[in-house]
């Protein structure tokens, strides 16, 4: 499935953010700078075409680092699929700090791994086959909150 990508960051959770960006940049070398996004500050460097990300934020072990695998585009495709296999998505598709998409999962160890697509990426390659997929798992989910419920206003209102 993600066969064609590469793996594009590695983002660390940090308790603080001027400290990581001082070992990073002053005690390991690396070229990091301190940036602010749209969810407020946050830092980025890259080592032999690795992007490192740092992001302020408590992390329990299991948590950081994550690894990002890069996508051109699809990533609803790679979120739908993901699902079907049964894998535990923790944070679905939503806009990341550089104002690409991201979509975080659990790999069988609780490990939490992420893809992503830049701004502007298709974030799904629709043709026939998907449209018929996507329509057929709808109905599919549909009719297992009919059953669960047994109300049709119910249904359409948690799916509507």
């Amino acid at each position: 499935m993600i066969s064609n990508c590469k793996v594009g960051a590695i983002v660390f959770f940090v308790s603080d953010l001027a400290r990581s960006v001082a070992f990073y940049r002053d005690t390991l070398g690396l070229p990091v700078e301190a940036l602010e996004g749209h969810d407020g500050p946050w830092a980025m460097g890259e080592v032999e075409g690795l992007t490192l990300v740092f992001i302020p934020r408590p992390a329990r072990p299991g948590e950081s680092p994550v690894v990002v695998f890069s996508l051109d585009g699809g990533i609803d495709d790679h979120a739908e699929a993901l699902a079907a296999k049964g894998v535990e998505i923790v944070v679905p598709v939503s806009e990341s700090p550089d104002g690409g998409l991201s979509l975080d999962f659990l790999d069988p160890d609780g490990n939490v791994l992420s893809l992503h697509q830049p701004e502007g990426g298709a974030t799904q390659a629709l043709n026939q086959v998907t449209v018929h997929r996507i329509a057929a798992a709808h109905i599919a989910a549909m009719r297992i909150t009919l059953m669960a419920t047994g109300d049709i206003a119910d249904a359409c209102v948690k799916r509507c």
